[in-house]
């Protein structure tokens, strides 16, 4: 049962409301500041799960990441060039900071882990490590298109195949490194697109930090 409390207002109401940042626009954010050049200053960032995990795995991939209040951080960009030092990367149980920070690790020559919480283990991640396998990456993994992977770069750039139909973290993970592969990534869909809005949520933050070139449609991005 649902108790619903009603107020009389007497007065016109005037206020300003700070309205909690969004996890999905934040960690798009956070890994586009990482991989930008020069420091950048996000705030309003959410306090879940999934904004905490993304947090420490760039700190884990010697990312400079700086806390200026609850909400803020500075992040210093590392203009797509990552450190060579192995490490592992704690995902937590967030699906999307384990997806992002994959393809994230892929750009560098460093073994790097990802592994998260046993349910997130359970989560799928095969299509994109075969996307990032197809692109020159080495990928191994205990079982096969699960948690824990060990990703080892760099990929090279051109053309990879990806069903459209799949989680839209997969898509959006190769799209926030493609301005960072040589050569630039060209992503064909084999089926039908799903969650477009989330692609272009993904192509609205890359051109806030200057990648204006990002252009999707229902068969490539």
């Amino acid at each position: 049962m649902t108790t619903r409390l009603v107020i009389p207002v007497q007065h016109r109401l005037d206020a300003v409301v700070t309205v909690p940042g969004s996890k999905s626009i934040a960690n798009r954010a956070l890994v586009c500041a990482a991989l930008a050049g020069g420091e950048s200053t996000l705030s309003n960032l959410p306090d879940g799960d999934d904004t905490e995990a993304m947090l420490e795995c760039l700190a884990a991939l010697g990312i400079g990441v700086t806390r200026g209040g609850p909400a803020n951080v500075r992040v210093g960009g590392t203009a797509g060039r990552l450190g060579a030092e192995p490490t592992v990367l704690p995902a937590r149980l967030a699906g999307t900071t384990s997806r992002f920070v994959t393809a994230v690790a892929a750009l560098g020559s460093a073994a790097c882990t990802i592994d998260g919480e046993p349910p997130l283990r359970r989560r799928p991640m095969g299509p994109l490590h075969d996307a990032l396998a197809a692109l020159g990456a080495s990928v191994s993994a205990p079982e096969p298109g699960r948690l824990p992977v060990t990703i080892t770069g760099p990929v090279r750039g051109g053309s990879v195949e990806l069903a459209g139909d799949v989680s839209s973290q997969f898509v959006t993970a190769l799209m926030l490194i493609g301005p960072y592969v040589p050569g630039g990534l060209h992503i064909t869909l084999t089926s039908a697109l799903v969650s477009r809005p989330y692609l272009e949520m993904t192509r609205v933050v890359m051109g806030q930090f200057g990648h204006t070139a990002v252009a999707i449609d229902d068969a490539h991005i």
